[in-house]
């Protein structure tokens, strides 16, 4: 899955929970396309091209802000307990603030790896960095700890896009990928349906 059909598919969900505003809280912020001179000025600081599916992605928006949550009226309707209201989020850094990113994680001692691998997105609220191999082109996750843990989350961007899209950039299956609460399946049982519809079925926690 590429970049803009992530950014097709979200701006349709947005459009469907638009009547349920009560439920669930959206909001999705899309920057402007990334001219070919920022590129070019990124690719001059880091000494290398930026791999092609995440040019693709900054030629099409330079930016991506996307949050949403089910609200506290929402989860009192469907049993969830509202201190685990499922939500997700998904921060595309803008080129200035991957090479800022980038610099940071040279600066903590990250090595050959550091320099090799460009951070694209930041998760909230612990600052992880989602970062792309410019030689391999995998995906991967860097705990900002004393070790820089690094966890290989897919082999390509288009790979890692089309597994966050089946869950709308949910932030549980971020870092737990085969664990989803009851919570977060009724709710993502509504929002990849063609009617969003609520109360779901009830679970009762």
């Amino acid at each position: 899955m590429n970049y803009s059909d992530v950014l097709a598919q979200l701006k349709a969900l947005g459009q469907r929970l638009e009547a349920h505003w009560r439920i669930v809280f959206f909001r999705l912020e899309a920057g402007d396309a990334a001219t070919s001179e920022r590129l070019a000025s990124l690719e001059e600081k880091l000494g290398y091209a930026v791999h092609p599916s995440l040019r693709a992605a900054w030629a099409e928006s330079d930016s991506i802000d996307l949050e949403w949550f089910v609200k506290g009226a929402g989860c009192k309707a469907a049993g969830i307990d509202s201190h685990s209201a499922p939500s997700g989020q998904f921060k595309l850094l803008t080129p200035e603030e991957a090479e800022t990113e980038r610099s940071f994680l040279v600066a903590l001692g990250g090595g050959e790896n550091a320099e090799r691998s460009l951070p694209f997105s930041k998760v909230s609220p612990n600052g992880e960095l989602i970062v792309l191999d410019h030689t391999s082109g995998v995906v991967q996750m860097v705990v900002l700890d004393a070790e820089l843990t690094t966890t290989e989350l897919a082999p390509s961007l288009d790979a890692w896009f089309k597994a966050r899209m089946l869950t709308f950039f949910e932030e549980q299956t971020l870092r737990y990928p085969d664990r989803k609460d009851p919570g977060v399946e009724v709710t993502l049982e509504q929002m990849t349906a063609a009617e969003f519809s609520w109360p779901p079925r009830k679970i009762g926690w």
